[in-house]
């Protein structure tokens, strides 16, 4: 998918994964000692793939980001954070990594992304938004970045989100995009009722979904529709 805020998206997102970094750390916390193969799928410029290379310090992580303006800063991020030995970068899509890397996956995490693959058994409630919502505003030496996202619903019922970044400079409109998303809207219910005839079991853990399969020290763990933006 088109992502006309990838050069800027930092400017928008770090501040989230100040509350997300640590529900995701708690998350993982079970896996901490495993030395399999931990998969990041959409990950963006690099902050979810740190978390997961912190939390699981034995594990070798690949990290997968199709876009490539987004995979430039993953990268860079990568290197300065030291996970050159560990963390491999891939351009992959979710559609493309089953066929791509055929191996054991002991942990696969999906942050702010499962919404735009995911096809369930039952939506989760779709709900609108009367007005814009202001997301995050953040200021960066000279200039201000404001984030907006309205969740509309189409005659489908779907959701689809009308985002908007923009960039000022001394109170001056100088950058502006504009995007819709459509978005699967997904919660516990929904999921389990597409994953348990496959023998996975969905339970929350915070603010995320964490998928297991009985008897297997697996993980799948992506956010629910809760109080953060899934398509920051």
């Amino acid at each position: 998918m088109s992502y006309p805020q990838a050069d800027i998206y930092d400017a928008f997102a770090t501040d989230d994964w100040t509350t997300m970094g640590p529900v995701l750390a708690a998350a993982l916390e079970p896996w901490r000692g495993t030395t399999g193969v931990a998969l990041d799928l959409g990950a963006g410029t690099g902050l979810s793939t740190a978390v997961v290379a912190e939390q699981l310090p034995a594990a070798e992580v690949l990290s997968c980001e199709p876009n490539p303006t987004l995979r430039a800063s993953l990268i860079t991020r990568v290197v300065e954070r030291g996970l050159i030995d560990r963390v491999s970068v891939y351009p992959f899509a979710a559609a493309d990594v089953i066929s791509a890397l055929d191996e054991p996956i002991t942990v696969m995490t999906a942050l702010n992304m499962i919404g735009h693959v995911a096809p369930v058994a039952a939506h989760a409630p779709t709900v609108a938004d009367p007005e814009p919502v202001t997301f995050v505003e953040r200021r960066i030496g000279r200039r201000t970045y404001t984030g907006e996202c309205q969740a509309e619903v189409d005659r489908d019922g779907k959701v689809v989100w009308r985002k908007a970044w923009r960039v000022r400079e001394g109170g001056e409109l100088v950058d502006e995009r504009t995007a819709r998303i459509p978005w699967s809207r997904v919660d516990q219910a929904s999921l389990g009722a597409t994953l348990s005839p496959l023998g996975l079991a969905v339970e929350l853990a915070g603010d995320l979904l964490l998928v297991t399969r009985a008897g297997e020290t697996r993980a799948y763990v992506t956010p629910t529709e809760g109080p953060l933006d899934p398509t920051r």
